[in-house]
């Protein structure tokens, strides 16, 4: 599945919460939780990469009108 370029906002959103997420697994020392959590974020920035490339070529989601 392709990201929606639309959708940068809403990514970069998730990556700081599981970041702050991460942060309090580690102080609290929820070990298999940080785990979990490293590989979602891992799989989230590689499709907010994805995403941002599209939007660098030009490439939208948004509906195009018909000439």
């Amino acid at each position: 599945l392709r990201p929606e370029p639309s959708r940068l906002p809403l990514l970069r959103e998730l990556e700081g919460n599981l970041t702050e997420r991460i942060t309090e697994a580690r102080q609290r020392i929820w070990l298999g939780e940080v785990a979990g959590l490293e590989q979602t974020l891992a799989a989230l920035r590689a499709k907010k990469q994805h995403a941002e490339q599209l939007s660098a070529a030009g490439i939208t989601d948004t509906p195009q009108t018909l000439r």
